[in-house]
């Protein structure tokens, strides 16, 4: 704005169109003040692909999990667009397990146990060094649990 070669318009006059087109929206939302339901709709697939990046700090590959999203007026977030089927939560969760086994730890790494006992001269009248206070006997144990990455802080 305005065309080229044309002189562009006062502040006055743009002010005044600013305060026409505000006061025009503010007497139709006064008139109609429900705008109607919105629709329940799902996360796209960047949208889901930045949700787990910001909760588990991952950054996932959404495209090779979750199929393509469809589209209206070159849109893909859009709530009539984002419907949820059977088959697509069935993706959804798969990818949910996915990104789950990431975010606790390293998959490669086997399952283990290891058994505690306790001393057999050991009292059950005392108090142990490091159990909470007022408890009797016990164990204390410190253990090592291999994870590939820390999720929190």
């Amino acid at each position: 704005m305005p065309p080229q070669g044309l002189p562009r318009p006062d502040k006055a006059s743009l002010d005044g169109l600013a305060a026409s087109l505000e006061n025009a929206i503010d007497r139709e939302a006064a008139a109609r003040p429900n705008p109607g339901r919105s629709s329940l709709h799902r996360l796209n697939r960047s949208e889901y692909a930045n949700a787990i990046r910001d909760l588990l700090a991952l950054d996932v590959d959404t495209t090779a999990l979750l199929p393509p999203d469809d589209e209206s007026y070159g849109f893909d977030n859009i709530a009539d667009v984002l419907k949820t089927s059977p088959s697509l939560l069935e993706r959804y969760m798969s990818a949910s397990w996915n990104i789950s086994r990431l975010a606790v730890g390293d998959p490669s790494i086997g399952a283990t146990s290891a058994v505690y006992r306790a001393r057999a001269d050991l009292s059950q009248t005392g108090h142990l060094e490091g159990l909470p206070l007022g408890t009797r006997g016990g164990i204390v144990v410190a253990a090592q649990f291999p994870a590939r990455r820390r999720i929190c802080d």
